[in-house]
């Protein structure tokens, strides 16, 4: 009888430490584990920054309260027809920026006569992707590493 009472209670202290361990795992926040899914790829949120709306045109949005930074996946793989889809629409030739974040090959565009508003595209998954701003961020380049960086 004595026998089964000690594996009773080992059986019960195993329980209450897997118990444990599985509510401290849960609840770990040393690193940034919240990501927002759009379309077939997900991104990280930054730090400050949680999901908001998504636009009339179906971007995703986060938001810090302050500054917005909408996501948007596109069809097909092929950056070069997404910029100059975004040229001809707004009949104007942006300054193109080339950047390699996480791997990516990123196309940062800068409307002329503006610093308020930026889009950068690159391709994921075999989908395009645009990331970009309206409201004059100032930190939008260290977000987008954030976004594109896996946490």
């Amino acid at each position: 009888m004595e026998l089964k009472n000690i594996f009773i209670f080992i059986l019960i202290l195993l329980i209450i430490i897997l118990g444990l361990a599985f509510f401290f795992q849960g609840t770990n926040d040393s690193g940034n584990d919240k990501v927002i899914v759009v379309g077939a790829s997900n991104f990280t949120i930054p730090d400050g920054y949680e999901i908001g709306n998504d636009n009339s045109d179906g971007a995703k949005n986060i938001t810090n309260g302050k500054n917005d930074i909408f996501i948007m996946e596109h069809k097909g793989a092929d950056v070069t027809k997404y910029i100059n889809d975004y040229d001809a629409y707004f009949n104007q030739t942006e300054t193109i920026e080339n950047l390699n974040i996480s791997g990516y090959e990123v196309y940062k565009l800068t409307p002329p006569n503006t610093s308020n508003t930026h889009h950068f595209y690159f391709v994921k998954n075999n989908k395009v992707y645009d990331i970009y701003h309206w409201d004059g961020n100032s930190n939008i380049d260290s977000e987008v590493v954030k976004i594109l960086t896996p946490s």
